[in-house]
């Protein structure tokens, strides 16, 4: 039963860590080379991303730790992101933040990654136009910024402020209010 739980652990630590270096890889290709710019782009970017990050069978995901549903997640988000395709972005970010709030204990241990699930999700939104759920989780944002997490770690209380400063700005631009951005 150990050797087995040993073996488990370890695909999981595996798993994690293929996600993770395909996100990493993402990010990196997009400060590279940047957005998709035509056709053969996209296929190019498909045939890298399929080889980094291999597909999941339908229900593996809920059987897969919070780690790796994580990098999963941001994998899947980055390839959205390089492509410009705003509700794949928006769906990955809003699962990355659905799974902070289904393991609420990852949120203190992980601060950084939880206000970027924040970040990436009030982005997506923006972009999507779909201002009530921005609003709505913009509003969340503020009435975290107050909370356990932001006072314990002083960088979650910096990036916190950091992007709730970001989207409001980003509020007003959206409304049409370009004096009260200013301030």
């Amino acid at each position: 039963e150990l050797t087995q739980q040993t073996s488990d652990l370890n695909r999981q630590i595996d798993r994690s860590n293929l996600y993770s270096n395909a996100a990493i890889q993402l990010y990196a290709l997009y400060l590279k080379k940047g957005h998709v710019r035509n056709a053969e782009d996209t296929k190019q970017l498909g045939r890298y991303f399929k080889r980094l990050c291999p597909e999941i069978q339908e229900g593996e995901q809920n059987a897969m730790s919070f780690s790796e549903q994580h990098y999963y997640h941001l994998s899947h988000y980055w390839f959205g992101f390089i492509l410009q395709d705003t509700t794949y972005c928006q769906h990955f970010a809003q699962q990355d933040w659905d799974l902070f709030h289904a393991f609420p204990h990852q949120r203190a241990l992980t601060p950084g990654a939880y206000y970027k699930s924040y970040n990436y999700l009030l982005e997506s939104l923006f972009r999507n136009h779909e201002h009530e759920r921005f609003l709505y989780y913009l509003d969340l944002l503020r009435s975290e910024l107050k909370g356990e997490i932001v006072k314990v770690h002083h960088n979650a209380f910096i990036q916190s402020h950091l992007f709730y400063f970001t989207h409001t700005l980003n509020k007003y631009f959206y409304e049409g209010r370009f004096e009260e951005g200013k301030e």
